[in-house]
């Protein structure tokens, strides 16, 4: 039965253990034994012999104190079947109140503890044990016996959880569990167990080993959530998010010579600078024949569109655009150069930060994959998963004890006997570096995890500590512990070093790109289909002389035709108008 009720909690009546409770419980065994008594005895077997006693107690001192015990007919059986049964020949016992009153005056110790009863006629001091009915036994979750928790003895950073010299046990995963145990809706007796010699940080896979074996009822400390703990214990919720990361020192670098050509990548120079040569193109088509400037000898008008389009980068155009449709598109392209100059100078600034405080590591792949020695922090689940999940060779692993091992070993780098990076969680590489300068994390955490509170398997107190650490958070409580803790000469920085800036590329820019060619394609096409109106009534005022053209072929008539509305292009806006306004002139021919 107890089988499919794994997992339940409940509540039973409460019952304290005393000498009188375990002579009666072998008494009933030994009953038992002879065949006298049934195996099971519970909570309500034990109040319901308190209960018989309770009742003798009162008939005792009724009988003593009346002497005469009075009973009577009642007159309602008496009328009631009378003739059919024979109830109506019972007597009624008439001193019913005096007897509850001796009854609601009892006092005595049973098995069950104090029996007496308040005012209300409620027994005073009536609890109840809350129990989880886990593999097949029953257990109290608040019993007497208090909870044997596990606290890990650190020797460095001690300032999550350690023990002191003084034996006392403080840090802010302790405050963290205090505060929490504040939210619990019951009351948990517990006792600090410190684990390790504080010479050495201890193995935490060990430690949570321990409660899953009974050694501790629970673990309390800086334990980190990972696959093979979660395994054989319960975790509460999470008290602080963390990973591990990769800590280097910062090497001052000379910045490269073409240090200017990385905040783009090639493809996006490639397409700025065709953009710029079809922008030349596009403004000459729209203004040379309304603007003088870009009229003149070729080499001239060729010198004019390169120089007038490439210095719109820098605002210094001597010429002005006159027609409208030269007008928006330079307004669309300036608004684009805009965004990309701004962008250019924004990736160059962040490279030219990042070069000076730059390190020969780009990540957790190109670690794993050079020959460098890597730091690990003693007692750190870091050791496993480097070997087990990046498949590290462990002759590459250096431990360190210390934060004083850490700064030493990171400036002597792997040519002085040091490492050349520290892989470690989150919240200890912040609090390291809000101490010591020179230092940097590349990158981001290369995994995720956090601090939890750890239980035995099917434990309700791990369910009602994540609540408690849930409320915690939801008050700010969570936040002020650590700020306490951390933030006494101002918080620990989470700053990132990347070594390798993304590079701004085309897709960046796609948007307004197209933007600023569908304006130009539009305002060319406009612009052609205005010219070719133009071209048509031209021909039409043109004075046609058809014994010279019979003798010309079909194709040589369209190579004129395009040649010469090519030359109309080119013409100057003024000497069409010229055209139209002297149309009465036959002898007037353009193109």
């Amino acid at each position: 039965m107890l089988g499919v009720l794994q997992g339940i909690v409940t509540m039973r009546e409460h019952t304290p253990e005393s000498s009188q409770k375990q002579a009666f419980v072998s008494r009933w065994r030994k009953m038992f034994q002879q065949g006298l008594a049934s195996p099971e005895l519970n909570s309500y077997g034990l109040y319901a012999y308190d209960t018989v006693w309770t009742v003798a107690h009162a008939i005792d001192s009724f009988i003593n104190e009346q002497r005469n015990i009075p009973f009577s007919l009642n007159d309602k059986l008496l009328h009631a079947n009378a003739t059919e049964s024979q109830l109506g020949k019972l007597k009624v016992f008439d001193g019913g109140s005096l007897l509850l009153g001796k009854l609601l005056e009892t006092n005595f110790t049973g098995l069950t503890g104090q029996v007496r009863f308040d005012q209300d006629r409620n027994i005073v001091g009536g609890g109840y044990d809350v129990i989880n009915i886990n593999q097949m036994i029953i257990r109290s979750v608040d019993d007497d016996k208090p909870l044997r928790i596990g606290v890990p003895k650190r020797a460095s950073f001690r300032e999550f959880v350690t023990e002191y010299s003084n034996h006392s046990i403080l840090g802010y995963c302790i405050d963290v569990f205090n505060e929490a145990r504040k939210f619990v809706p019951y009351n948990i007796p517990y006792r600090f167990m410190p684990f390790g010699d504080g010479q050495f940080n201890p193995n935490y896979t060990e430690l949570v080993k321990m409660v899953a074996n009974n050694v501790f009822d629970a673990a309390v400390g800086d334990i980190a959530i990972v696959k093979n703990r979660t395994k054989i214990v319960d975790f509460s919720q999470p008290y602080v998010s963390t990973g591990l990361v990769i800590m280097v020192p910062i090497k001052h670098e000379k910045p490269s010579a073409w240090v200017f050509l990385k905040p783009f990548t090639l493809e996006l120079w490639c397409v700025i600078a065709a953009s710029f040569v079809i922008i030349a193109v596009v403004m000459w088509t729209l203004e040379h024949r309304v603007n003088n400037d870009f009229r003149g000898p070729p080499k001239r008008q060729l010198a004019t569109m390169f120089l007038f389009s490439f210095s719109t980068l820098f605002k210094k155009n001597q010429e002005d655009t006159v027609s409208p449709f030269g007008r928006l598109v330079m307004v669309v392209w300036l608004f684009l150069l805009m965004v990309i100059t701004s962008s250019y100078t924004a990736s160059l600034t962040s490279i030219l930060t990042i070069q000076q405080l730059s390190s020969p590591i780009n990540g957790i792949d190109s670690l794993v994959t050079s020959n460098l020695p890597i730091g690990y922090q003693v007692g750190s689940f870091a050791y496993s998963y480097l070997i087990e999940n990046l498949s590290i060779q462990r002759s590459r692993l250096i431990s360190l004890a210390s934060a004083e091992e850490y700064e030493s070993a990171l400036l002597k780098g792997p040519a002085g006997g040091g490492v050349a990076a520290i892989i470690d969680e989150l919240p200890y590489v912040e609090l390291f570096m809000s101490k010591h300068s020179g230092f940097e994390i590349i990158g981001q955490s290369f995994t995720r995890s956090g601090w939890g509170f750890a239980f035995q398997r099917d434990s309700a107190l791990a369910v009602d500590m994540s609540t408690a650490i849930l409320k915690l958070s939801e008050t700010g409580e969570l936040q002020k512990i650590y700020e306490k803790w951390f933030c006494k000469m101002g918080c620990p920085d989470e700053s990132r070093l990347d070594s390798e800036p993304n590079q701004l590329r085309l897709i960046s820019f796609w948007g307004l790109y197209l933007l600023c060619g569908v304006v130009s394609l539009g305002s060319l096409v406009l612009f052609m289909l205005q010219m070719i109106y133009q071209f048509v009534r031209c021909k039409r005022k043109q004075i046609h002389h058809p014994s010279s053209e019979s003798s010309v072929s079909l194709s040589t008539q369209y190579s004129q035709v395009i040649f010469n509305f090519f030359k109309f292009v080119d013409e100057k806006e003024e000497a069409i108008k010229k055209v139209f306004t002297q149309g009465d002139n036959p002898q007037v021919q353009v193109g």
